[in-house]
């Protein structure tokens, strides 16, 4: 009953989409719990040896987390209506191909190649949009770690909490 209920196009889209979705799916997750796991060893590294490193380490990386929350919703925003404008274009593509002989013997042809135009250009918008915050993120992380090393270093040898001679 399920596939009945379903049009050809949905079928499609499901097969297309969702096999690669599982698979990076499960090849993020396998990247979470290593970084999960070497950001847990780090961190215990990192307190056995200063307790104050430590400190502003996890100061510096709620306030890189503020920064870029707002980049990481829209970047998920963004990801759902990607996933619901390439179901809307297989949908419309099988469906619309099914029917392309009666298209064309009443002339509306073009229609389909308009509809398809549209929906390509809203995609493209789309995936810049979502390209766009997802890198963002990501090509500041190093000069914004950079930035606070720096201001820690000049902190902790202005307050006398490291010697010169122990960097």
């Amino acid at each position: 009953s399920y596939f009945l209920n379903k049009k050809t196009g949905e079928i499609v889209n499901v097969i297309i989409n969702e096999a690669g979705k599982t698979t990076a799916g499960y090849v993020d997750s396998v990247n979470f719990f290593s970084n999960l796991m070497q950001g847990a060893i780090i961190f215990i590294v990192t307190f056995l040896i200063s307790f104050e490193v430590s400190f502003y380490s996890i100061i510096v990386a709620i306030i890189y987390l503020i920064i870029f929350k707002n980049m990481g919703q829209k970047a998920r925003k963004y990801g759902v209506i990607a996933t619901s404008l390439l179901k809307k274009i297989t949908i419309n593509m099988t469906d619309n191909y099914k029917n392309i002989k009666p298209l064309k013997a009443t002339g509306k042809s073009g229609y389909l190649i308009k509809l398809l135009n549209n929906q390509v250009n809203l995609t493209q918008k789309n995936d810049f949009r979502l390209i766009l915050t997802s890198i963002i993120p990501e090509y500041f992380k190093e000069p914004v770690f950079a930035f606070f090393i720096a201001l820690g270093v000049y902190l902790a040898l202005n307050f006398d909490i490291i010697t010169l001679s122990s960097l």
